[in-house]
């Protein structure tokens, strides 16, 4: 019977015929100090265990069977319960009714056509022993204080599809936001699966951070790290996130969050002042790779250079594994020099390392331009430098002679061959040095000492020594006409080689080439090692030519490249060389930032993208040199489409880079730029995709993308989901923004509360009077409920309210177990029952009987009368003691009528066949005839008439509310 408040003023008289003899339902009553531990041991022995058990009171029975599954588990109560389906346990009126049963009859023990059913009930009896998840969370939260433990005990023990039904229900989630806070909100929100993403959103909105309720989320060893993956590849919530914390606590949440190393990096230079101790921290603790991505993102090391000082910048790029040419050139960078850094650098170097710098020539070239004299010398000894260099230093501004003399008594014979053959060398000593000190240098390298013969010509004062001296002379004088006419000796070294050749007028630059070909691999270090000779012969050679000695030089190729950008070559010259390069030169460019920047610039906006695409660039830097121009849509899809998946990965998980995209785009530009990150080009978007992101242009509103975002497949959905909630936040308040997190979460595609009255007309006769005129009389129930249409169900939530009259005490007692008891037969009749069907999907009906969670769709009073006459037990008023109700039929019939379900008994012959779909049969129906002639017929088997089955009609309502929701062009449901 329905439960209309105006049914107080229903009639309650019945056709006497209905009123049936009951059974004496009359029990002992146990005491009220009964031992339900003890109790509960006897009746886990079997036998006359259930006997024993139909003595005790409603709410000892409850309290009985939750201390036999705590001492001997649910098979126990399984057995216990299975063990007579026709006890008082079961239901309080045993006598079966005749066929002329009545509306009070329905509600009877009947035994139904159809016996199985009864079978099929039975099982779920076991669920008496536990709660409705979203009731224990709400009888936590009610009332003075809150019961913290007794929320975490119900959510280790629930299952997902309760935790989901909490979560479906906001009511609920606000009640538990609202009492807890801190640690225990955390735990809590992590325990029932709600997606991290929305509970960071939740602890940084409003005033305040809720900071231990977002660590313990962030942290927690049961987030799955999947959640994090979608937090740390939210652009948008990561820069809220950062916003919101101290830099301490951002550092934690990155490293709470597994976030890459580039995202640690950011959070530590972010706010006001920078944390040291945190970089370091940070990137000691990184794998390789996050460090390499880290060192090859300019913008990031930008911003790190320009929030430390050099010393700790130079402790990072350590750290980092960087270069030494970009350690060199930060100890540099600044207002000043550190030279103990540069000295520490160089003296650890290894020696590939130290031939990497000694062929850098822009880099030596700013360190002769940095350094002192004295500096420079100690910097090259560290490096293992050319003689021929440190001689070129020792001439340099002040000429320390004395140095050159000390260099050259250390060098060794070879050496000394390629100094004296080394004839611009040579020039520059005559030039620089005092005639004394030259004179020195000559005669330690084998060279004429200058005014050597006018000394011996001075040196005699008698004739003998006169003649001895015109002898002399004459031997001079023939030496010196010898040393006018006689040929040069030939070069031995291949310094003096090069050398030669280039002293012809003009430059020989062709047997310089030929010289340096036929030489041994460590001769040719010999010419590139010396600069001034090495810079003399790029100077004598074409293009082609250059390119060809600095090959058989081994130069670097960052000595290369920078010779290049020198001699002003065409940037198609410099791409082509560096499309020739190894991987390993390739990433030597990279590594060195200077020299980075100084391509970029020579390259100039138009040409660079190609340039350092050439060199393996990041995407990341070359979208940024992008940035920095007049960026372009069109560019950036150009850039992007051409990228592989790791990389697009890469920078949809690089916040930094993503904030300046969104800052050079429009709103929904951006959102088109993350959904070509994920695909790779337009080109392979799904169609329902490109609808999305056409439907999405504007400001669009909840229901507009609805359709869209229904029509997604799963797959395209999981992908594009962090945009859509991003791109969506700010248009959305906090309700309909809930609402799209289960659209995105849970597969929801559209849900409605239902609140509608239904009306059902019934024969009634008069119960005193047998025959008596059947009278039409009216009533009014409420279909009360919430509806979803998600992907892979259609969930129905019918949330009760279970109240007990004031000084009903006994009900009140007894409440807990039935309310635990009604949930579960409820559902056992009436969930996953039936499914709708299409050509696409198949949604089974999922019925979820909530009960005192809050918000309630039905309010149930809840007495312990027993003598209950018609219709006093309706769907407002449940009586679990009354004698004349099946009480494992009565509240399954209930909640068919707040489904919507109308009564299919005491039914004229139209509204039978209305009603049930049917003409009443002898097969299908039982009838009765009043004094007039007139026929009123109950429903043999149905729940809602004379039996015990749920069928197809009672949910038929879902069928046609999913096919008026149903997304366009999608096949209509069937209810299968």
């Amino acid at each position: 019977m329905s439960d209309k408040a105006t049914q107080s003023a229903e009639p309650v008289a019945r056709d006497a015929a209905s009123a049936r003899p009951q059974v004496d339902n009359t029990v002992e009553v146990v005491s009220a100090g009964i031992d339900v531990v003890g109790a509960a041991r006897v009746a886990a022995g079997g036998g006359d265990g259930l006997s024993a058990l139909r003595r005790f009171p409603t709410v000892h029975r409850h309290q009985t069977l939750l201390a036999l599954q705590r001492t001997h588990g649910n098979t126990a109560v399984q057995r216990l319960l299975a063990g007579d389906r026709g006890t008082a346990i079961r239901r309080h009126a045993s006598e079966e009714l005749g066929p002329s049963a009545t509306a009070i009859q329905r509600h009877t023990s009947t035994v139904l056509e159809e016996p199985e059913n009864a079978i099929k009930r039975m099982p779920l009896q076991r669920a008496v022993i536990q709660r409705d998840l979203a009731s224990e969370l709400s009888d936590a939260v009610s009332g003075i204080g809150t019961d913290e433990d007794a929320i975490f005990a119900a959510l280790d023990a629930a299952s997902a599809d309760a935790k989901r039904a909490v979560l479906n229900n906001p009511g609920l989630i606000a009640d538990l936001r609202g009492d807890l806070s801190g640690t225990d909100l955390g735990m809590t929100m992590v325990k029932l699966g709600q997606p991290l993403a929305d509970q960071i959103d939740y602890a940084i909105s409003g005033d305040g951070t809720d900071d231990d309720a977002l660590f313990y989320a962030i942290e927690s060893s049961a987030t799955p790290d999947e959640q994090r993956r979608l937090v740390t590849r939210n652009p948008e919530l990561m820069v809220r996130l950062r916003d919101d914390l101290s830099q301490e606590d951002a550092g934690r949440a990155m490293r709470g969050l597994k976030a890459s190393l580039t995202e640690q990096l950011y959070a530590a230079v972010e706010g006001a002042g920078t944390d040291e101790a945190g970089i370091l921290a940070a990137i000691n603790a990184a794998p390789a790779d996050q460090k390499l991505a880290a060192l090859h993102d300019r913008a990031l090391m930008e911003r790190l250079t320009e929030d430390q000082n050099t010393s700790e910048m130079l402790d990072t790029l350590k750290a980092l594994g960087a270069s030494l040419a970009d350690r060199l050139n930060m100890a540099m960078d600044g207002l000043g020099t550190d030279e103990d850094a540069i000295y520490a650098i160089a003296e650890e170097a290894t020696a590939p390392q130290r031939r990497e710098i000694l062929g850098n020539s822009a880099l030596m070239a700013r360190l002769r331009d940095e350094l002192t004299q004295q500096e420079m010398l100690r910097a090259l000894t560290s490096l293992g430098g050319s003689l021929a260099d440190m001689l070129m230093i020792c001439l340099d501004d002040d000429v320390d002679s004395a140095k050159i003399v000390s260099l050259l008594e250390g060098a060794d014979d070879t050496q000394k061959a390629q100094v004296r053959e080394n004839t611009t060398l040579v020039g520059r000593l005559k030039a620089g040095m005092p005639e004394e000190s030259y004179a020195q240098v000559c005669e330690l390298i084998g060279l004429p000492v200058p005014g050597a013969d006018e000394e011996i010509v001075d040196a005699g004062d008698t004739g003998d020594a006169g003649t001895d001296t015109g002898d002399a002379g004459t031997e001079t004088g023939d030496a010196g006409t010898a040393g006018e006419t006689a040929e040069p000796e030939e070069p031995t070294t291949l310094v003096g080689k090069v050398s030669a050749t280039l002293d012809e007028a003009p430059p020989n630059g062709a047997g310089a080439i030929a010289a340096i070909s036929t030489a041994a691999v460590a001769e040719r270090a010999t010419v590139g090692d010396d600069t001034a000779l090495r810079e003399r012969l790029y100077a004598a050679l074409d293009q082609p030519q250059l390119l060809q000695v600095m090959t058989l030089l081994g130069v670097g190729i960052a000595s290369r490249l920078a010779t290049l950008l020198d001699r002003n070559a065409a940037v198609a010259d410099i791409q082509a060389h560096i499309t020739a390069a190894t991987a390993d030169e390739k990433r030597a460019v990279l590594d060195d930032r200077v020299l980075i920047e100084r391509l970029v610039e020579y390259a100039g906006e138009t040409q660079r993208t190609l340039l350092l695409a050439a060199l393996g660039d990041t995407l990341g830097n070359q979208i940024d040199q992008l940035l920095a121009g007049t960026p372009t849509l069109a560019a950036l899809k150009t850039m992007i489409s051409a990228a592989t998946e790791p990389q697009r990965q890469e920078i949809a998980a690089n916040v930094g880079l993503m904030g300046r995209i969104a800052g050079a785009f429009t709103s929904h530009e951006y959102f088109r730029i993350k959904i070509l990150l994920i695909y790779g080009s337009e080109a392979a978007f799904p169609a329902p995709v490109t609808a999305l992101i056409a439907a999405l242009a504007g400001v669009p509103t909840l229901s507009a993308v609805r359709t869209p975002i229904g029509n997604l497949p799963d797959a395209a959905l999981a992908k594009v989901k962090v945009a859509i909630r991003e791109y969506m936040r700010p248009l959305l308040n906090d309700a309909d923004f809930g609402t799209l997190g289960r659209m995105l979460d849970q597969g929801l595609i559209v849900d409605e509360t239902i609140d509608e009255d239904w009306n059902e007309t019934l024969q009634i006769g008069d119960a005193s009077a047998p025959g008596t005129v059947f009278t039409p009389q009216t009533f009014t129930g409420n279909r009360g409920f919430d509806v979803g249409y998600y992907r892979d169900r259609v969930q129905v939530t019918v949330r009760l309210q279970f109240s007990t009259p004031t000084f009903d005490f006994d009900a009140k007692a007894a409440l807990p177990g039935l309310m635990t008891q009604w949930e579960a037969m409820i559902e056992a009749a009436w969930d996953n029952k039936f499914s709708l069907r299409n050509a696409v999907r198949t949604l089974p009906i999922r019925i979820d009987m909530v009960y005192n969670s809050g918000t309630p769709h039905h309010h149930v009073n809840v007495g312990s009368a027993v003598d209950v006459s018609w219709p006093g037990y309706n769907t407002a008023n449940w009586y679990y003691q009354a004698k004349n109700y099946d009480h494992t039929l009565a509240p399954l019939h209930e909640f068919g009528h707040m489904l919507g379900n109308p009564d299919e008994y005491n039914l004229s012959p139209i509204d039978f066949q209305n009603t049930v779909g049917t003409a009443p049969t002898a097969g299908n129906a039982t009838t009765e005839t009043d004094s007039a002639g007139n026929t009123r017929h109950t429903h043999r088997t149905s729940l809602m008439g004379g039996g015990g089955t749920v069928e197809g009609r009672h949910l038929n309502y879902f069928t046609n509310w999913l096919n008026k929701q149903r997304l366009p062009g999608e096949p209509a449901y069937t209810l299968v």
